[in-house]
């Protein structure tokens, strides 16, 4: 009789031991799954207090460097609202099922998208809210499946650190350079440079016609610049300038001024030439 007491208390003692490990289990899968929303939400909104928040292992200066990163307070005046636009589209889906623990650490994959706003913008010339437009009509996503690793720390789960990296591809928007403006063509440069004297029969070599965006400060913001040759081996540039004069009224409304400046620069030789 003694002996199938003692069996019996081993085999419910096993079952509780297995009972308490589920348990145990269940409660990790939820904090786990909680800890991955929040982190993923604060991704998805470019929130970064949100995202450290739930994230170990990183404070002080690295903390503010990636506050800094993924901020778009240092985003060209010109380009915020295109970038914002760009921010708005990123969604997320956490896939539960995928969900691997191990003592102090687990692991969880998390889809991220976001517009293909490269392929969305690649063809486009001319003001921001064009770009904007596009955007907002794209239906074409990128998407990046993270894995995000997690440990367990002061009986608190978070996503660990390293696990930021995986989020370069997906904020690789905020340092994109995007060219709103108009190249110069071959027309409008002989025009600017009959302004000066220079006429057109004196142009035997085009260079390549570019353009690029040039952030110096918030009342110069966008360099047009084109460049030609003369049969004499003069080189004649041409600039075409957008300033902005930002007149704040309040601490919420800003008022943008613009003007177009043309600028025909010549090297010394061909103003002696002149």
């Amino acid at each position: 009789m003694n002996r199938v007491k003692q069996i019996a208390s081993l085999v419910l003692t096993g079952v509780m031991i297995i009972s308490s490990t589920a348990c145990s289990k269940k409660a990790a899968r939820q904090e786990i799954l909680a800890v991955t929303e929040a982190f993923s939400k604060g991704v998805s909104s470019l929130d970064a207090e949100e995202i450290l928040r739930n994230v170990d292992g990183m404070s002080g200066s690295a903390a503010d460097t990636f506050r800094n990163n993924i901020s778009l307070g240092n985003v060209p005046c010109l380009e915020c609202d295109l970038k914002q636009a760009i921010a708005d589209t990123i969604t997320y889906r956490v896939e539960e099922d995928s969900i691997e623990i191990e003592k102090n650490t687990a692991s969880i994959r998390v889809e991220f998208s976001i517009v293909d706003f490269e392929s969305a913008t690649a063809e486009l010339t001319g003001s921001p809210d064009k770009f904007i437009d596009a955007v907002k009509s794209c239906t074409n996503t990128t998407d990046y499946l993270v894995t995000l690793e997690l440990v367990k720390s002061d009986k608190t789960w978070l996503v660990d650190a390293e696990s930021i990296k995986a989020l370069e591809g997906l904020y690789s928007f905020i340092n994109y350079e995007f060219h709103f403006f108009n190249k110069i063509t071959d027309e409008i440069f002989i025009e600017a440079l009959e302004t000066v004297g220079i006429k057109e029969s004196d142009i035997t070599v085009f260079e390549d016609t570019y353009f690029y965006y040039k952030d110096k400060d918030s009342a110069f913001s966008v360099i047009v610049m084109a460049s030609a040759k003369s049969y004499k081996g003069n080189e004649y540039f041409f600039a075409r300038c957008l300033m902005l004069k930002q007149l704040r009224i309040s601490s919420n409304i800003t008022i943008i001024v613009t003007t177009l400046i043309l600028k025909v620069q010549t090297s010394p030789e061909t103003a002696a030439t002149m």
